[in-house]
């Protein structure tokens, strides 16, 4: 300090006396005064101008952290654009990859085809087909309208096509629910309808029809017939010749029906009822009696077949209601038969009377009287058995002989009677033979004599006892020892 005067002295701090070291230095005299004005001029940039800075550092660092502040949100603002840009711009690129896996699909398929048309160089019109290989551009652009014009026709072909489908498959369901619910309302408004009481008037009154007639029954039914005629059949299952019947009814009532809800068909020879017979006719382009519904007014053909007893008697073909007022009948002969096998037609009153049972020599067991006061007669004429291969045990059978008295109508067994057997306390199963299968069902003339065998499934060799009765009082038991009864062979 005592180096220099007052006029050169340097105040630390600054005060009033201050002197710029950088502006004095030109006036000092020597070096020492040099470096001394240099170390003064160090402490003053070290410790007086960083403390008049403070102010200013901290007013240029407020605007620089507001600055800082704003960055900070502007950048999470960009990131979270930035991360929706990279969704949008994930989903356009797995949207592109597909497209371009679609089209380049569409562009094999395309090039696939068009090497087809040069191996093939006739198109389907006939017409000779030149190879061409597009630019590529060109393809790419041919691919998409192909693509386009394929998925529009596909779509459209398959719309078409299964609403087609659907219109036929509505259309058939509305049809069948259509006919059910017109076949069901017509028996309905049938049994409603005053004029079907006609019908059941003349289902009561006594009628016979030569070949064609009418025939009526309860609830708006009737039915008109024609008797065609009568051939001889093929044989049946069993071997045995056949008749056929050839029919054409007619629905003349009001309901849907099959004709057997209101004809009884009864083909006859010598007074007793022909069983059915069961034929493999498969040439025949009529439908079975039993088996063909009709609406009104729509007629059918139909045949029906049965197992012929002998080629002497005359045949009877009868159709009657379940009363028996109304009846069409007629008859053929076995005098002369064409070359197609049918039966001469001949008239009703040429047929002789079937032979009448001698009733004083007829030794019954028992009889039972029905509600209109005829009377079956019958007599047990033999139990037998037999060991048939397709059964475990024997057969025990009972044929019994009878008839009606006093009866106006044709009659079966089964309308008088019912037959059971027992074996060592144990009712038996019935069963038939098959030589008579069908006899305790087939009508009869009254006063013809029929026999009727009733058979049943043995389980040991154990007595056997038959059962008679009229289905509520026991008219006969039979008891038999199978033991001593020699098996038959049928």
């Amino acid at each position: 300090m005592g180096l220099l005067n007052n006029n050169d002295y340097i105040d630390p701090f600054k005060g009033s006396d201050y002197i710029d070291p950088s502006s004095n230095a030109e006036r000092l005299s020597n070096q020492v005064n040099r470096d001394h004005a240099r170390r003064e001029s160090y402490v003053q940039r070290r410790y007086v101008k960083p403390a008049q800075s403070d102010q200013a550092s901290r007013d240029r660092q407020a605007p620089q952290n507001t600055r800082s502040k704003q960055d900070g949100r502007s950048q999470q603002a960009q990131g979270d654009q930035s991360t929706r840009g990279d969704t949008l711009q994930t989903m356009l690129n797995d949207w592109s990859t597909q497209t371009m896996r679609y089209a380049q699909s569409m562009q094999q398929s395309l090039q696939q085809a068009l090497r087809q048309n040069q191996q093939n160089p006739q198109n389907p019109q006939g017409r000779p087909s030149q190879p061409y290989n597009p630019p590529r551009i060109q393809t790419e652009r041919a691919t998409r309208e192909f693509q386009s014009t394929s998925d529009k026709k596909q779509r459209r072909h398959k719309n078409g096509f299964v609403t087609v489908l659907e219109i036929v498959i509505i259309i058939s369901v509305i049809a069948s629910i259509g006919g059910m619910l017109s076949d069901s309302m017509s028996n309905i408004i049938s049994d409603f309808d005053g004029s079907t009481s006609q019908f059941e008037e003349l289902s009561t009154q006594e009628t016979v029809s030569e070949d064609v007639g009418k025939l009526y029954s309860t609830g708006g039914k009737a039915l008109e017939v024609n008797i065609e005629g009568v051939q001889t059949g093929p044989e049946d299952l069993n071997g045995d010749a056949t008749l056929t019947v050839l029919l054409t009814c007619t629905n003349i009532g009001k309901k849907t029906m099959y004709p057997h809800a209101v004809a009884d068909l009864m083909v006859m020879q010598n007074g007793i009822e022909l069983a059915p017979a069961f034929t493999s006719n498969e040439d025949s382009d009529r439908t079975e009696f039993s088996g063909t519904e009709m609406k009104p007014k729509k007629s059918s053909q139909t045949t029906s077949s049965f197992v012929l007893t002998d080629t002497n008697s005359p045949v009877v073909v009868q159709l009657m209601n379940y009363s028996q007022h109304n009846v069409v009948r007629a008859a053929f002969s076995f005098d002369e038969v064409d070359i197609e096998g049918s039966l001469k037609h001949i008239d009703y009153a040429a047929v002789p009377q079937p032979e009448q049972v001698d009733a004083s020599n007829f030794d019954e067991d028992g009889s039972v009287t029905d509600y209109d006061e005829s009377t079956l007669h019958f007599r047990v004429d033999s139990i037998e058995k037999t060991s048939p291969s397709y059964a475990d045990h024997d057969i025990a059978f009972a044929r019994i002989s009878w008839y009606v008295e006093n009866g106006s109508k044709y009659r079966a067994f089964l309308n008088y009677m019912d037959v059971s057997a027992t074996q060592d306390g144990t009712e038996l199963h019935s069963t038939y033979l098959d030589d008579d299968s069908y006899s305790t069902t087939r009508k009869v003339t009254p006063g013809v004599k029929m026999t009727t065998t009733v058979a049943f499934e043995t389980q040991s060799n154990s007595p056997v006892t038959f059962i008679f009765s009229d289905y509520g009082d026991e008219i006969l038991r039979k008891t038999v020892n199978l033991r001593s009864i020699e098996s038959l062979e049928l």
